[in-house]
């Protein structure tokens, strides 16, 4: 195996592992990952589908919490909630973008459970690889909300005035 950032090859030290670290990579990174291969070729069991249909039903409801599992239920109602919050206060652009796209990987979690796959689309998928699809989704939105939590804490203690107001709101929704 050899690994190339910006046509430069860098040193690897295990066949079968490679470690980019954020902060040691340039702004702009072109990675080239080039393998021995080995493993058997997959071949298409359909022709790719000339229309495609992958979302067959509006699941992006915001009232409806049946299709979430119970770890994302409580964070959800908590963004909702600190969506409607934020929409009065000036100067909070960021959390209001964040409370958005954290309420936005929600909703795909749920959109992402009535997606069916139809033939031709993807290599089958097997009930155990859409199940870790579906916690590659919760655990997104988890660590949304956990991110968010730590900015309130962090608010708490020694945000402006103004922050330290919205850290004390989120606490009273979250007890």
């Amino acid at each position: 195996m050899s690994v190339k950032v910006n046509g430069k090859e860098i040193k690897i030290n295990s066949h079968d592992n490679v470690d980019l670290l954020y902060n040691e990579l340039p702004l702009k990174a072109e990675i080239e990952v080039t393998t021995a291969g080995g493993w058997p070729e997959e071949k298409p069991e359909l022709d790719y589908p000339e229309l495609p249909e992958l979302v067959t039903s509006d699941s992006s409801e915001k009232s409806e919490l049946l299709k979430l599992p119970g770890s994302l239920q409580k964070p959800f109602e908590i963004f909702l909630k600190m969506k409607d919050i934020l929409e009065a206060e000036q100067g909070m652009e960021y959390d209001k973008a964040f409370v958005d796209a954290a309420i936005k990987s929600i909703e795909d979690y749920q959109e992402r459970a009535s997606v069916e796959c139809g033939e031709g689309y993807y290599r089958p998928i097997t009930p155990e690889r859409e199940e870790d699809i579906s916690k590659f989704y919760e655990q997104a939105a988890l660590t949304m909300y956990k991110g968010f939590s730590n900015r309130m804490a962090r608010y708490a203690e020694r945000g402006n005035n103004q922050q330290k107001q919205l850290a004390i709101l989120f606490n009273k929704i979250i007890n």
